[in-house]
Parts: structure tokens; sequence; C-alpha cells
């Protein structure tokens, strides 16, 4: 239970960090970024493969999962250029319904997870 408890705190701390900065003038400007949260995650799950030391490898890999699921529909700005104003499309269908997904997938291989992290 250790990754997917992980990627769902991941998750929904991103997602409140994403609401405060949108209500926050001072935090806005990580709106203007184009760099997605998904890199982050994908740059975790990957240290978390390669190095079998790390003592919380299972947590790091949770951090990052969430990370990359929370983002994973933010493929489609990357695969079409389209991110002209991404935020709304955040909170929409087009984000929740894949984050679901991801879950759900996440939670039923968690057993096959801790056996080979």
């Amino acid at each position: 239970m250790k990754v997917t408890i992980s990627a769902l705190v991941s998750i929904i701390l991103t997602r409140a960090f994403v609401a405060l900065a949108a209500m926050t003038p001072a935090l806005q400007f990580i709106f203007e970024d184009r760099s997605y949260h998904l890199y982050y995650g994908l740059g975790l799950i990957i240290l978390a493969v390669i190095f079998k030391s790390l003592k919380y490898r299972k947590i790091i890999f949770g951090i990052g999962a969430g990370l990359f699921i929370d983002d994973m529909a933010a493929l489609k700005y990357l695969f079409t250029g389209l991110a002209v104003d991404p935020i709304p499309d955040y909170w929409s269908p087009l984000f929740i319904i894949p984050l679901l997904i991801g879950l759900l997938i996440l939670a039923s291989s968690e057993k096959f997870l801790q056996k080979r992290l």
C-alpha cells in the first residue's frame, strides 16, 4: 500500500497547491512555466527503479507515480502544442478521468510493485 498511498498523497498535495496558486497572485508564476509535473514524476520513478539501495524507494516511486498520473493528460499539450490555458483543463474530466484510471491501475498492481521494488 506504500506506493498507492504515496501516489494519492502526492496527487492531493499537488492539486491543493495548484488550487492555491490559482487564487494567489504571488504564486501564479508557476502557470507560465511549461515544465509539467509529469516530467518530475517520471524522473522520480526512474530514480526509484535504478537505485535499488534507496531506503524509501517505494515511497519515492509512489510520489513519482502520483505526479505522473496527475498530469498524464498533459501529454495532449506536449504532442499538439495547444497549451494556451491548461488550468481549466486540469480540473476537467479530460484530466480527472485519466487520473482515476491511472490510480486504479496503480492500486491493482500494488502487489507486483511491492515484489519488484
